[in-house]
């Protein structure tokens, strides 16, 4: 992003209006509406709320409200800032005022409804140090918190800067005073000279070069603008400019703010004057727009594409030439040039993103488009995108455990890299295989240059420190990670000391060069106990790469990244989060989705040389760490000083195993299943005693239907006549599948469209992808996996069965007494011709019993199910008393707890049957008042009685 160019447009635009004298306006979203909402401050000392009822790029303000939400009038000159200061997802309120005092309103609703506290006076070490106190709150430091930048009015004519640096966190501040304008000695604001000078500062990142900038006003109207030419966390302000970007003289006592109010990526500016008018600066500088859907693009190997637009943002002199560049072989763009002129400038392009359909299991992974811009005008020639980073979703890895057999020691030319290895492996050069980093106990990392090929791995003779790497001091782990979205991989290496030293790839995708590193960037600090391990994964699914940190105490450090995919910013550490756990000592953490199921496990390796493995049972997003197990899935014991990591190193679609030692070995274990190909063509496809092999079939050209069973030519319509032999598990097609497992415990992937998924015998894990899947549970211990938005899906059960996650439909087969079980979702439960008990769980149900003796359970609150078939000479329904707390006895009903009827009429009338409606109610207070709610819909016109009823 370059320089902004402001062009003043309007004045009080989108609906916002006077405000007053003094006013000082300040836009954050505080209904968490995605939109930009407006608070100003005025000299009578309240605070006016816009509410924008339009969108994120046409912004329509609500007409004013004074002291919303819990606000109140501070005296005089109010100055509002408002900062999430405690880290629970909500934005808090500091207001500023004549006397000099900051009060502080503590938001006690939520990120959509705000309710702020009574106010308390210059809270957590702020001090009044002069008058018309102006608060804006930043992390200037880049250290993960916010400090606080005051400005006042020292005499009539003089206006100064005070900063109190937060020595607290992120969520429990502690300011300290560290002087009046300086900022570590090189941090120098110079003071206003005469006129009528304004306390109000604006820090924000005005040129897109990832530090913050500071803006005030002089005594005479003229805007000051101070850049940051240091860093993020170590800033150093130039010497100031005056009337900057097309502002001009803007009146004694202005004050501006920034915030994208048009959506289009660029920082624009409000500068309201003594009067209290707002004027509009519009940022038309010259730049290119890229619009992804939420900010995000994601697309899969199973057909999901996704696309985004490009546009300018001011008119060009002449043809501008946009040409998009991929930083891999990963993924491939509908569009490589885009080319503007003046006059479609302004027109979006779309570009279709799809992901290349390898065999290899990476797992999630992510890839980046760059760009380059050619122009005769030279506004726009050479000027710089953001690079847009594409989530890409694998659909290699099976969704079954591996399993990992001993191979051999330091394979395919690796060889002792001293002690304590700690290996890594990604592709470096770009070149479409991976190359291994190995760090050492004397502080080096090693690089094996992969010269062979994806499948066939060859690597070349071990370099020391390569490409600008440096020698760390002691103990080196090296992980490299995208963090800075220039789509090439930078270096994060831990020490001993427990530090992370950060080197930034200031080279390219093919040639890497890494910066002079800086020690614990974005706020990550050392880790306590010293031998840090680091590892970088996007654990709650927001888009950004957040940090875990291994230590000498066997903890592995959780840093939350609350920046940006781009511009990391580490919240301060919280030890072994989402249900890790201390695993001894020296925890060398890794993340990677081993069991295909589309979600972040983890294992840690120790110093006693065993490798702690943590199944993820939550999501992609809400993480929950099972108890950990030693030395799964055929992994062991290397002696000491455990350092894992995984990697599919033959391109055969699952993950194999390195372990880094003590000695310097790295142990491999392949990861012993097959991946077979089937083509369109007839195949033979011949498993291993591995009980663990796999068929893919995504080149089918249609529909296949398979079964493991089927040991015979089978003809699968789609991808020829297949012999399967000694097969486990089966990845279908882009089409409507149907797989069909056998006596093993078998895993059926469907992928893209309407599959019918059958395990058959054994405990088995099937996967339908998109689509409205239909799948067949035959033994308690089979697993169905569905994920949010894959369409409506039904599972057909012949045993008793808790729908899973994100599956909306269950049918029970058969004619045995079993069980049927919802989720969260509306589910349509119906019930076989046995006996059957169906409890829909959350949300509002559809229940049929079908034949048979059949029990209704109500187990949750909150939800109105609906009886299809209810029979009162075989049916029951049952209410459990720890959610209908009215109901204290268990067994039958008492015959006073039960009324038919519209409503209760006495003490104890808790359940009520409405006959004309059907309704089914409980009422909490039995005498009608109010605590009435529904419960079900049973049917009208039922001889129902309190026997009908059990309470449990």
């Amino acid at each position: 992003m370059s320089d902004p160019i402001f062009t003043n447009i309007s004045t009080n635009p989108f609906g916002l209006i006077d405000v007053g004298q003094n006013a000082n306006p300040t836009f954050v979203d505080i209904d968490s509406d995605g939109d930009q909402d407006a608070f100003a401050g005025n000299s009578e000392g309240n605070t006016l709320f816009f509410r924008n009822i339009g969108t994120v790029s046409h912004a329509v303000f609500a007409a004013a409200s004074t002291n919303p939400f819990g606000l109140t009038d501070v005296s005089l000159s109010a100055s509002p800032n408002l900062v999430d200061i405690d880290s629970d997802g909500d934005l808090d309120a500091f207001i500023g005022n004549d006397a000099g005092n900051i009060l502080f309103y503590k938001n006690i609703g939520t990120i959509s409804s705000p309710s702020f506290t009574a106010a308390s006076t210059n809270p957590f070490g702020l001090m009044n140090m002069g008058f018309n106190a102006s608060p804006s709150l930043v992390d200037i430091d880049s250290d993960g918190d916010l400090d606080a930048f005051v400005g006042i009015r020292s005499s009539i004519s003089n206006s100064n800067t005070l900063f109190f640096k937060n020595i607290g966190t992120a969520s429990n501040p502690a300011f300290t005073y560290y002087g009046t304008n300086s900022f570590d000695i090189i941090f120098v604001f110079k003071p206003d000279q005469g006129g009528n000078p304004s306390s109000h500062r604006s820090f924000v990142d005005i040129d897109g070069d990832g530090d913050l900038d500071a803006f005030l006003i002089d005594g005479y109207g003229s805007i000051e603008f101070f850049r940051n030419a240091g860093t993020a966390n170590n800033p150093a302000f130039a010497i100031s400019k005056s009337d900057v970007f097309g502002f001009g003289n803007v009146g004694s006592l202005s004050r501006p703010t920034f915030v994208d109010i048009d959506g289009d990526g660029d920082l624009d500016s409000f500068v309201v004057n003594n009067q209290g008018s707002i004027d509009f600066f519009l940022n038309s500088a010259p730049g290119v727009n890229v619009s992804q859907s939420e900010g995000t693009t994601v697309i899969g190997e199973d057909g999901a594409t996704d696309s985004y637009t490009v546009a300018l943002r001011s008119a060009p002199a002449s043809e501008v030439t946009v040409t998009l560049i991929t930083n891999n072989s990963q993924i491939s763009s509908s569009l490589s040039i885009l080319t503007f002129t003046p006059l479609n400038w302004n027109i979006p392009q779309t570009v279709t993103i799809s992901a290349v359909n390898d065999t290899a299991g990476e797992g999630k992974h992510t890839s980046a488009i760059n760009y380059t811009v050619n122009s005769a005008d030279p506004n726009y020639d050479n000027i710089a995108v953001d690079t847009t980073r594409i989530s890409n979703t694998d659909n290699d890895l099976p969704a079954v455990d591996p399993m990992f057999t001993l191979a051999t020691t330091n394979p395919f030319g690796l060889s002792n890299a001293g002690l304590s290895a700690s290996p890594t492996f990604v592709d470096i050069d770009s070149d479409g295989d991976v190359d291994a980093f190995v760090g050492n106990q004397e502080g080096n990392t090693l690089f094996y240059r992969n010269t062979g090929t994806v499948s066939s791995p060859v690597f070349a003779a071990a370099s020391i420190n390569p490409f600008g790497l440096s020698d760390v001091g002691s103990n080196a782990k090296p992980t490299f990670a995208d963090t800075d979205g220039d789509g090439d991989l930078d270096a994060f290496v831990g020490n001993v000391y427990g530090e992370i030293l950060y080197s930034e790839n200031i080279g390219t995708i093919t040639n890497p060069v890494f910066d002079i590193p800086s020690i614990n960037p974005f706020g990550l600090n050392s880790v306590y106990g010293g031998f840090a391990s680091p590892a970088l994964i996007d654990i709650d699914g927001d888009g950004d790469l957040d940090a875990f940190v291994g230590n000498s105490y066997g903890n592995a450090l959780f840093f939350k990244n609350t920046g940006t995919a781009n511009n990391p910013v580490f919240a301060a550490a919280k030890p072994n989060r989402f249900g890790l756990r201390d695993v001894g000592s020296n925890a060398s953490p890794t993340f990677t989705d081993i069991d295909g199921d589309g979600d972040w496990d983890a294992f840690m390796g120790n110093s006693a040389g065993n490798t702690l493995f943590f199944r993820n049972t939550g999501t992609a997003s809400n993480p929950v760490f099972a108890t950990a197990n030693i030395n799964r899935f055929g992994l062991s014991d290397v002696g000491y000083s455990a350092n894992p990591t995984f990697v599919d190193i033959d391109s055969d679609g699952d993950l194999d195993a390195f372990v880094g030692n003590n000695n310097g070995n790295m142990q491999f274990y392949v990861n012993n299943g097959l991946l077979l190909m089937s083509t369109v063509g007839n195949d033979i496809l011949a498993g291993t005693l591995s009980n663990n092999d796999t068929v893919t079939y995504g080149l089918a050209i249609g529909p296949v239907t398979v079964s493991l069973s089927n040991t015979n030519p089978q003809n699968t319509l789609g991808a020829g006549l297949d012999t399967l032999t000694a097969i486990e598990n089966i990845i279908g097609s882009a089409f409507n599948d149907v797989l069909t497992g056998n006596a093993k415990n078998n895993a059926l992937t469907g992928r893209g469209g309407h599959d019918t998924l059958n395990g058959a015998g054994g405990a088995d894990v099937m996967a339908g992808g998109f689509g409205n899947d239909v799948y067949t549970v035959n033994v308690s211990g089979d697993v169905v996996m569905e994920n949010f938005n894959q369409g409506s899906d039904k599972i057909n059960s012949s045993v008793t069965y808790t729908l899973p996650a994100h599956v909306e439909n269950l049918t029970l087969t058969g004619a045995g007494a079993i069980n049927g079980t919802g989720n969260d979702l509306a589910n349509i439960i119906i019930g076989n011709a046995g006996n059957n008990q169906l409890d829909g769980g959350a949300s509002n149900n559809t229940l049929t019993g079908g034949l048979g003796n059949d029990i209704f359970k109500f187990t949750t609150a909150g939800h109105v199910d609906v009886i299809t078939d209810y029979n009162v000479t075989n049916d029951t329904i049952q209410l459990e008393n720890a959610v209908f707390t009215a109901l204290t006895v268990t067994g039958t009903l008492a015959a006073a707890r039960f009324r038919i009827g519209a409503n209760a009429l006495d003490a104890n009338d808790n359940i009520i049957y409405n006959s004309t409606t059907g309704a089914l109610i409980y009422d909490a207070n039995g005498n009608g008042a109010g605590a009435a709610v529904q419960i079900a819909t049973i049917g009208v016109g039922l001889a129902l009685t309190h026997a009908d009823i059990m309470v449990i």
